[in-house]
């Protein structure tokens, strides 16, 4: 699974802040398949699911039968380079680091962009259960 931003309605224009929805990638993998028939495979499972990723998660939970641990075990995600301060005229705002790593998930993968915008930076995250 991934999270995906966006405004799809136009109702949601003029509202303030971050608007994000949690998008199941659910692919079925073939062992004996070569790696780029399973690379193409889960690209056009993934475009097919963004093509819907207005329908919140929520709802997709809701009308499917019980699963223990929700729709999917696996989340990736790709955030861009943070900007680490900000300042106004008297204030400004800086990131803290909490030290404390934590997933909802059986394994998460975070890619950052480098700063350079010449690469990425990963960071693995597995639940202890």
């Amino acid at each position: 699974g991934t999270a995906v931003g966006g405004r799809g309605e136009r109702a949601l224009d003029d509202l303030v802040g971050m608007l994000v929805n949690t998008l199941a990638l659910r692919t079925t993998v073939d062992a004996g398949a070569r790696f780029e028939d399973l690379v193409s495979h889960v690209r056009d499972v993934d475009l097919a699911a963004f093509g819907e990723a207005d329908v919140p998660y929520e709802e997709i939970v809701e009308a499917l039968p019980p699963r223990a641990g929700g729709l999917f075990q696996i989340v990736l995600s790709l955030e861009p380079t943070a900007q680490t301060e900000f300042a106004l005229a008297d204030l400004t705002i800086g990131a803290v680091d909490s030290g404390v790593l934590t997933t909802k998930f059986d394994l998460q993968l975070t890619l950052t962009t480098a700063a350079d915008g010449l690469g990425l930076s990963g960071l693995w995250l597995y639940s202890e259960d």
